[in-house]
């Protein structure tokens, strides 16, 4: 038998084994192959064959009104034999949770690396993330969510860009039977500071302010409908009035029959950013977010059993990077397998 067949059997093995011995261990890995039609950019321009797994080992200790969280996760795809890119998205994310008698709070901390390795571009990315949320339940049916933290994000190739960020999310929640809106305000203070690796001494530096409303409605009954939207307002010396930024996700999803179901995910953003005419080198020192993929799919899912199901899924995909203003893009078609508890 083929040695890698082998390999998988044993490893599938080894985490059911976990899961069922461990029951604190929760575990996922989804494979998925297919073809991307259209790239838009000098990155990767030809229509090419995608492979990629993304799997997920989460460990999870509970006791009374505490909670506490380990989840380590590793895509990495292959994005096209012609293109030869390849990218990998590594992820380590702890948790803490406390329930009070009139609130919660927690505090998350996140670490993400993520490479771009091809025969005319490489670009890695690293991130952290430290916040503290908390959701006050002192007005009767009318919760308050508040999320405080604080990001930075380090970009290497030719050159570097480091983006620190300062950011506060407040919301406060009303129910309509099964609907639940939410309406908060946004708040993020940014420092970008960009250098030429090749040149130390060419630096540039950008400051400024992204701040705006916020909406949410979730819906949870026959089928799941969920969408967020922010408008935020951007200040910084090498922008004028009015620039601004918008982000919107939205996912749907309802089981047409006992084991398939359907969904469809929006995520994406956008920027309209009015730069001072003296400004010409502003480009590397524009800000980006630090979630920069944009997504659109529709998938049908096929659940097998309660660990293992199939999906055919198609969508467009935008991955926008802050070197040069390059970006990969393209629609897809895909099909996957997943297993998991």
């Amino acid at each position: 038998m083929n040695p890698l067949v082998l390999f998988l059997r044993a490893f599938l093995f080894t985490l059911l084994y976990i899961s069922v011995t461990y029951p604190q261990i929760s575990w996922g890995i989804n494979t998925f192959t297919g073809i991307n039609f259209a790239y838009g950019s000098d990155i990767a321009n030809e229509s090419d064959v995608i492979l990629g797994l993304d799997g997920n080992i989460e460990y999870t200790f509970a006791q009374d009104n505490r909670e506490a969280s380990f989840l380590l996760r590793a895509k990495p795809e292959l994005l096209g034999f012609n293109n030869k890119l390849v990218s990998a998205k590594l992820k380590a994310r702890g948790r803490y949770f406390q329930q009070e008698e009139n609130f919660n709070w927690g505090i998350n901390l996140t670490r993400q690396y993520n490479t771009f390795d091809g025969d005319y571009f490489n670009l890695h990315y690293d991130i952290f993330i430290l916040n503290a949320q908390a959701s006050l339940f002192f007005i009767d049916n009318a919760p308050v969510s508040l999320n405080l933290g604080y990001a930075y994000q380090i970009t290497k190739d030719m050159v570097e860009q480091n983006i620190d960020l300062l950011f506060f999310d407040g919301k406060f929640f009303t129910r309509f039977g099964f609907l639940k809106i939410g309406y908060g305000i946004y708040v993020e203070r940014f420092k970008i500071l960009y250098e030429q690796r090749e040149q130390p001494a060419f630096k540039n530096s950008n400051t400024g302010w992204r701040v705006g409303p916020q909406i949410s409605l979730n819906y949870l009954k026959d089928y799941i409908f969920s969408a967020e939207y922010r408008f935020l307002f951007h200040d910084s010396p090498v922008t004028e009035y009015l620039s601004y930024d918008q982000w919107i996700r939205l996912l749907a999803g309802k089981f047409i029959f006992d084991d398939i179901s359907v969904f469809i995910l929006i995520d994406f953003y956008s920027r309209n950013y009015r730069l001072k005419d003296d400004t010409f080198d502003a480009q590397p020192i524009v800000y980006f977010p630090i979630d920069q993929e944009n997504n659109f799919y529709f998938k049908v899912e096929y659940d097998w059993s309660e660990i293992f199901s199939t999906y055919i899924k198609t969508g467009y995909n935008k991955e926008n990077f802050v070197v040069n203003n390059q970006s990969i893009s393209g629609w897809n078609l895909l099909i996957g397998a997943e297993i998991g508890d």
